[in-house]
């Protein structure tokens, strides 16, 4: 071949390419109105349901404005959950589209910007498949089919994978980074290669398209992974050839290299935070029903209902366990059937692979119409499906949503249906009917057309994203400063506090300002609880969730709402109108406006329009010396991360610092010189205290023992007006469990007993005896009796002393009859002296006890003692809240740097 032959081919094949593309882009643009007819103020997703279309909005204008205006990491941010502020490592973060995106930004504006991104991955996801499709089509034994047949399949095949049903769904759920999951059929595509072919180029670029899938969603990482597993195993020897394996780790190395920036903080974010997936992360709900793989989603337009659907699901009473994500097509599995009977030993892996994934796709337990427990004759079933397993495996257990697992389902089936459409447009081509051209055109687009309607969402959702105009009168206020944005609400993956609205997170954009809400997937407990505890934040999440706030919590809050404001510098309260349909905050949204007007110190009001009301606000003076007394509630307000429960420390009320890292935040107006006094008590000797204000580190001081005056100067340089951060950085770590000596004795009983007790009375009653529970944890006394040579449980009771006297005599008879010298352990479980007889109380004295809990009924009692012991020789523990003793080791497992009673940060 000459070289103009050569530049000619490859002309022609680079102008099919791009054709191809322009071809996806234009179906992108059909399948997806009436985006493009807003694509500058509307985006794709529903106000009726999370909003969480507008985080991945937020993801863009926070990086541009993190990285080119304030000079700053994008993955830390203050600007939402202010003043304590996130990590945004294991956030959706969906980098790589911001990356796309940016230039979008910069030309055309944030919303463009975002709407080019979901066009960007349905056109490129159509573009991977079509690829992938069109390598089998070519390189499988099944036939030679003609090359523009192969063509015309592989693009079939792309279009239903762009634009299946699920994608379109996630999409109007607002969940882009699960729409965004174009780059794996360019993982696969180069993973068969690599197991194929004898090339190290396709291993280096199944390792980069892996990593390109990651820097858009972390937990594509799990898709990708189980696929391969799959792949390989039903692959056969040629996988597991020692050059094969050699090519697949490249292929990890790389994915692992080029990942490396963003894996390496994201496994020291999930070792080191005090994050932890809770339960089953809602796996149980966010799974595909049986009934929904045959079940057009409500998006189709022949089944349009979309909004009733969510109120449904909102309201416990759907028809699916959650939103009918995986609709997977008539046509669509007709043709994936006929190809996999055709050609079964060929496409074996691509049925598996869809059969499997449908399978996990289903979630821990199986759901049918939504109901996962089934009555037969009268005998209520379960039925366990395999994802429990993918629960107990580190990492993989990271992908929560079963539902997810259908892009693999969709995927798998394209393949199949590529090679069905194949197959009958070369049966049609080679019929013995003289089939003119056209006619196999009108075949070709018949079936493309039946494929794309089954799975269209036409109109698709849309959300209004323009920003009220007060934004921009308060945008021209200089400097950095808070606004109250009402509902007020926080939500992550697993849970909210208060009445969130995602929109106020996007907003941002337009003033720049720091706000409290935050709609973030993953945080520690810690960020919500902190809001939860400001007094005024706690007031408002109660109201706008029906609940009421007595007349001396209000009186409480408009004493304090000066001083509160001017300790987060709120300048502003911007009070947004109620969604229709969407409580609770359009039911309680008249609530919470009477409380702002009548608690907060308003000024003005400087914007009524459209259901936006807004006002300035007047904020009290700062102290000019700023006393923070640890271990009250009044210091919970400075309190950030690593700080542990209020308790009484040789003598002083005081919080444990319980991480290497504790954070105060505290507030400034003046920039000048300050000092700081901080009284503290290290847990262990050889510990160092390091005090940085801002990320500026400013003095370390060895620690002494006992309760010490840690005096520094905090400079100018270092200080800013607003909320400062000050970080206690501890050298040492331990728990008291590891370095307290033993205690065995029982009190003053002269008894030591053989083994561990732990009796603790709160909400269960709890006796752990060597780490295992023994308490029947029933209403009542619980008592556990205990052999004193050898630790055996001789016997473990619950008496129910509260609903009638009944209880209160068998316990008094128990007590009698156990012998002399035995261990009893005893904890209360609710209020337990509502029917506790004069008998009952005095038997604690034969066991060595001497409260009585009807002098203070509503608290909690726990005992260790010995059946004959004088009465007060027991260790025993009754008050408010719960009540703990225990024998052995130390119970406590806390891990603890140093105390501190005492800041005072005043002037120089």
């Amino acid at each position: 071949m000459n070289h103009t032959s050569r530049n000619t081919q490859y002309a022609t094949r680079n102008t099919q390419h791009a054709l191809v593309l322009v071809c996806y882009l234009a179906l992108a643009l059909v399948m997806t109105y009436p985006l493009v007819t807003q694509f500058g103020d509307h985006v794709p997703g529903t106000t009726t349901w999370s909003m969480d279309e507008y985080g991945y909005v937020w993801n863009n204008w926070w990086f541009k404005h993190a990285v080119f205006d304030r000079a700053q990491n994008p993955f830390e941010t203050n600007f939402i959950l202010y003043p304590i502020g996130a990590s945004l490592v294991l956030y959706a973060f969906t980098l790589l589209h911001v990356l796309v995106g940016l230039p979008i930004q910069f030309a055309f504006g944030l919303i463009p910007a975002s709407n080019a991104e979901l066009l960007f991955s349905f056109v490129v996801g159509g573009y991977g498949m079509f690829l992938l499709s069109r390598y089998l089509l070519r390189t499988t034994r099944i036939t030679n089919y003609q090359l523009p047949i192969s063509h015309y399949a592989a693009f079939i095949a792309g279009a239903l994978f762009a634009f299946s049903s699920n994608r379109f769904v996630y999409a109007s759920l607002g969940h882009y980074n699960v729409v965004a999951t174009e780059w794996i059929p360019f993982y696969i595509l180069f993973l068969i290669k690599t197991v194929r072919e004898p090339r190290w180029k396709n291993a280096w670029l199944a390792g980069l398209f892996a990593a390109f899938a990651l820097y858009v969603e972390t937990t594509t990482g799990v898709l990708m992974l189980l696929f391969t597993l799959l792949y390989l195993l039903v692959a056969g020897r040629a996988a597991w050839q020692r050059a094969t394996l050699a090519r697949l780790a490249v292929l990890g190395a790389t994915a692992t290299v080029l990942f490396a920036p963003l894996l390496v903080p994201t496994i020291n974010e999930i070792v080191n935070s005090t994050y932890a997936l809770p339960g089953w992360g809602h796996a149980e709900k966010l799974l595909v029903d049986l009934l929904g793989f045959f079940s057009p989603t409500s998006l189709h337009p022949l089944n349009r209902g979309w909004v009733q659907e969510l109120d449904h699901v909102r309201q416990g009473n759907a028809r699916f366990v959650d939103v009918n994500t995986a609709f997977l097509g008539y046509a669509t599995l007709a043709l994936a059937l006929v190809a996999a009977l055709r050609f079964w030993k060929t496409l074996r892996v691509w049925a598996i692979s869809a059969l499997a994934f449908a399978i996990l796709s289903l979630g821990p337990l199986l759901n049918i119409a939504g109901q996962s427990r089934f009555n037969f004759d009268g005998l209520d079933v379960t039925f366990p499906m395999p994802f429990l397993l993918l629960h107990y495996i580190p990492i993989i257990k990271e992908n929560r949503v079963p539902n997810r697992f259908s892009i693999l389902v969709m995927l798998s089936l394209a393949i199949l249906v590529a090679f069905a459409v194949a197959w009958i447009l070369a049966r049609v081509s080679s019929s013995k009917f003289q089939v003119t051209r056209w006619r196999l055109l009108a075949v070709r687009c018949l079936l493309l057309t039946v494929l794309l309607f089954e799975h269209s969402a036409i109109p698709l959702p849309l959300t209004d994203a323009r920003v009220p105009e007060v934004y921009a009168q308060i945008a021209r206020e200089p400097g950095d400063f808070a606004v109250l944005t009402l509902p007020l609400g926080w939500r992550n993956s697993f849970g909210q506090l208060g009445a969130e609205d995602a929109r106020v997170q996007y907003y941002q954009n337009a003033h720049r300002k720091f706000i409290f809400p935050a709609n973030i997937q993953r945080n520690p407990p810690y960020l919500f609880e902190y809001f939860d505890r400001a007094p005024i934040f706690h007031s408002l999440t109660e109201i706008e969730f029906y609940r009421e706030v007595l007349p001396e919590t209000r009186a409480r809050d408009k004493a304090i709402a000066p001083a509160l404001m001017a300790f987060f510098d709120v300048r502003y309260v911007v009070i947004h109108p109620a969604i229709p349909g969407r409580p609770p905050y359009s039911d309680t949204r008249g609530a919470v406006v009477e409380y702002i007007e009548n608690v907060l110190p308003l000024g003005e009001k400087i914007f009524e329009r459209d259901g936006v009301l807004a006002y300035r606000v007047k904020q009290a003076a700062l102290p000019a010396r700023q006393e923070i007394r640890f271990g009250a509630d009044a210091a919970q307000l400075y309190q950030a991360e690593g700080w542990d429960r209020d308790e009484v420390l040789a003598g002083e009320p005081a919080n444990w610092a319980t991480q290497r890292q504790a954070r105060v935040v505290f507030p400034l107006r003046e920039v000048s010189d300050y000092q700081l006094t901080v009284r503290a008590l290290p847990f262990a000797t050889a510990q160092t205290m390091e005090l940085v204000i801002n990320d500026q580190p400013i003095q370390k001081f060895g620690m002494r023992t006992g309760w010490e005056n840690y005096t520094v100067t905090l400079p100018a340089r270092a200080l800013h007006s607003g909320v400062n951060t000050l970080a206690l950085r501890f050298a040492n770590l331990a728990r008291p469990r590891d370095v307290t000596p033993p205690n065995f004795a029982i009190g003053a009983t002269g008894v030591t007993s053989p083994v561990e007790i732990v009796a603790r009375a709160e909400e269960r009653a709890s006796i752990r005896v060597n780490g295992k529970e023994i308490a029947p944890q029933k209403t009542g006394y619980n008592v556990v009796v205990l052999d004193p040579r050898t630790g055996a449980v001789d016997d473990a009771r619950a008496f129910d002393t509260i609903n009638d006297r009944v209880g209160s005599r068998a316990f008094t008879d128990f007590i009698a009859q156990i012998p002399n010298g035995q261990i009893v352990a005893v904890v209360s479980q609710d209020a337990v002296a509502a029917n506790l007889g004069d008998r009952a109380a005095a038997a604690f004295q034969l066991i060595g006890g001497q409260v009585d809990i009807r002098a203070n009924p509503t608290r909690t009692h726990a005992l260790i003692g010995v059946k004959g012991a004088p009465p007060g020789s027991a260790l025993e523990q009754s008050q408010d809240g719960a009540s703990f003793v225990s024998v052995g080791r130390n119970p406590d497992t806390r891990t603890l740097a140093a105390a501190v009673s005492v800041m005072v940060i005043e002037k120089k």
